[in-house]
């Protein structure tokens, strides 16, 4: 009697089917089990970052990736970045990918499998930012589109409650704080819209003491914009300045008659160098140059940052953030004074990480 082997079900199970020729059995072509019917499961979010399925006849396991993002983070260097990160095979399974922002620009890093709107200020922790992906699958070539919305903000308070590190469980809340004076700076004045407006005691706890004017004048001193003599100088610094935008800057302002091609700024700050070429100086006027330093992460707010020119021709120029917050500690603008400690305070939390 010829047996007939036939295993099938609408749930995953493993099963293998076979045909007869005389007296040899080889194993069935999954398709022909049970023709006109789907041979696949549904396909099934694993929760991983992972769809998987199932053939219902052999049971074998196929797996792709979700089209969705995985995970966030922020990055906290020179400039604030909310990152949307796909799991790191994505591209095995999709190309073309491409992304838009709802606010500002995203810009998608094939190497890190993921999208980032950068340059995001203080003033706008609290801002959601929707990033769209429209994807190609591999497999079938059909286009996919997926989002995900997220702030600063937002990725802060899920951080403070999955970790048990003290020292960011501070960062984050004064960084949160930051935004808050950032916000007022920038002309907010309803109180209960700020961005740390809902911050819960818990919470409140764990951030630091805010500086006074009395602490930051501790950071005044040689290390706030000081100069070198200058008098035989061919290469002058003729004004220093922070820029507090989306990121915190220094700004130069050089004088010189003539600047040789092969000279470089020199910009020097916790052991690591910065060379500048002559060419990359912003030219404001005749003999009149500009340019902005945006390497300083959080935790260099209270690093000496030396400038320089290679060949000699200039004194060297000292400067720090925290100078410029001692300084601005007893401003009567009390928006910014505000602002700048919070920023100082931040960034001294963001020593200790």
């Amino acid at each position: 009697v010829k047996p007939t082997f036939e295993f099938w079900a609408d749930a995953w199970t493993i099963g293998v089917a076979y045909n007869w020729s005389g007296t040899i059995l080889t194993k069935a072509d999954c398709a022909s089990v049970n023709p006109g019917k789907e041979v696949y499961t549904p396909w099934a979010s694993g929760n991983d970052g992972y769809d998987y399925r199932r053939c219902k006849a052999c049971g074998e396991l196929f797996v792709r990736a979700t089209a969705a993002v995985y995970e966030a983070s922020t990055t906290l260097a020179d400039s604030m970045a909310l990152n949307f990160i796909l799991v790191s095979d994505f591209e095995k399974y999709y190309k073309d990918i491409s992304v838009e922002c709802s606010d500002g620009e995203a810009v998608y890093d094939s190497a890190k499998h993921r999208a980032s709107v950068q340059n995001i200020g203080p003033q706008d922790i609290g801002k959601n930012y929707t990033v769209t992906f429209t994807v190609t699958d591999k497999a079938d070539n059909s286009v996919k589109t997926f989002a995900a919305t997220n702030s600063i903000k937002n990725y802060a308070v899920t951080a403070w409650n999955l970790t048990s590190n003290a020292n960011l469980k501070t960062a984050l809340i004064d960084m949160i704080n930051y935004g808050a004076t950032a916000e007022v700076y920038k002309g907010a004045t309803d109180e209960s819209k700020l961005v740390n407006a809902d911050l819960t005691d818990e919470m409140k706890a764990t951030q630091s003491t805010m500086l006074t004017a009395e602490d930051a004048a501790a950071y005044a001193g040689a290390e706030y914009k000081n100069v070198g003599d200058q008098t035989d100088k061919a290469i002058k610094w003729t004004q220093v300045s922070l820029v507090l935008g989306d990121s915190v800057s220094i700004k130069y302002y050089i004088t010189a008659a003539e600047l040789a091609e092969d000279d470089a700024l020199v910009i020097e700050l916790g052991g690591n160098s910065t060379e500048v070429a002559v060419s990359e100086l912003t030219k404001v006027g005749e003999g009149q140059y500009t340019y902005v330093f945006d390497k300083l992460n959080p935790s260099n707010m209270r690093s000496a940052v030396t400038a320089s020119f290679k060949s000699g021709n200039s004194a060297e120029l000292t400067y720090s953030v925290a100078g410029y917050v001692a300084a601005k500690s007893t401003s009567k603008n009390e928006e910014l004074k505000n602002m700048t400690l919070a920023m100082l305070t931040f960034g001294i939390a963001c020593e200790k990480l």
